[in-house]
C-alpha cells in the first residue's frame, strides 16, 4: 500500500512539473527548470517500484506507455497516478496479511476451509487477526497443538466466537 501511494505521488509530481509548457503560456526557462526537476521523481518512482511493486510488473503498461505519452503528454501520468492510488484499497481489503503466520495458517486462508466469497474478501482477514492476538498474548496453546492441526482448530475457535 505504501508503495502504491509513493508511486502515485511520484506520477502526480511528474505530471505537475511537465505541465509547465510554452504551449500553455509559460516561459521556456520555467519549462526547462520544471522538466529537469521532474527527472528526480522519475528516479523516485523507479526506486519505490523496485522496492515494492516490482514483483508484479505489468506488460500492458510497457506496451501502451509510448503511445499514451506521445498523445496525452503530461496528462498520461495522471492515469498512472490514479491506477496507483486505486491499488491502496485493493491491497488493504483483498490481500490478507500473512506475516508471522505458519505455512499451515497461510494455506488455510486460501483453501476450502478458509474464507469464501466477495463479502469475505472485502473484510480484513479474521483468522490472521486472531492469530496475531494469540501470538501477542504468548498463548500458543490457544492456536492448537501440532502445527498440522493449528489452522483447523484456529478456525473452529473463530466460528465459536462468532456464534
Amino acid at each position: 500500500m505504501w508503495g502504491s501511494g509513493g508511486l502515485a505521488i511520484s506520477m502526480m509530481l511528474i505530471a505537475v512539473l511537465l505541465s509547465f509548457t510554452t504551449d500553455r503560456g509559460y516561459s521556456e526557462t520555467l519549462q526547462k527548470a520544471t522538466s529537469s526537476a521532474s527527472v528526480a521523481f522519475f528516479f523516485t518512482y523507479m526506486f519505490i517500484f523496485g522496492a515494492t511493486a516490482n514483483c508484479i510488473p505489468c506488460f500492458v503498461i510497457v506496451m501502451i506507455t509510448p503511445t499514451l505519452l506521445n498523445n496525452l503528454k503530461w496528462k498520461g501520468y495522471l492515469i498512472f497516478m490514479c491506477t496507483n492510488f486505486a491499488f491502496i484499497p485493493l491491497v488493504y481489503f483483498c490481500y490478507p496479511e500473512t506475516s508471522n503466520l505458519t505455512l499451515e495458517e497461510v494455506d488455510h486462508l486460501f483453501t476450502a476451509g478458509g474464507r469464501h466469497g466477495i463479502k469475505e474478501l472485502t473484510a480484513p482477514s479474521q483468522p490472521v487477526q486472531e492469530s496475531f492476538k494469540a501470538h501477542s498474548l504468548g498463548d500458543d496453546e490457544k492456536l492448537g497443538g501440532s502445527s498440522g492441526d493449528r489452522a483447523a482448530e484456529h478456525v473452529d475457535e473463530i466460528k465459536d466466537n462468532k456464534s
